[in-house]
């Protein structure tokens, strides 16, 4: 009855913790931040809204770039909870 292998407890182990990122994120909803990066990406395109931030905000290439992959900018809900989950894991 012991046959769980030591890979197949790590998988179960990271499923386990996942779930509960996964039950939060239907509480999650967009904030002001959301809705401002959705309009720039919606008024000047994706590029230029990431050269914009960039030049005029603060200069991280990395965060810029997640914050304009933004589902709101889609108005879906679901795409933005998914979004959160895989941004925690």
């Amino acid at each position: 009855m012991n046959n769980l292998k030591k890979e197949d407890a790590i998988f179960i182990f990271f499923i386990l913790s996942f779930l509960p990122l996964l039950a939060l994120s239907f509480f999650v909803h967009p904030t002001a931040d959301d809705f401002t990066n959705a309009a720039a990406v919606l008024q000047k395109g994706f590029w230029k809204a990431q050269v914009d931030t960039y030049l005029n905000w603060f200069g991280r290439y990395s965060s810029t770039f997640l914050m304009y992959l933004n589902p709101t900018i889609r108005m879906n809900l679901i795409l933005y909870r998914l979004y959160c989950v895989l941004g925690l894991s």
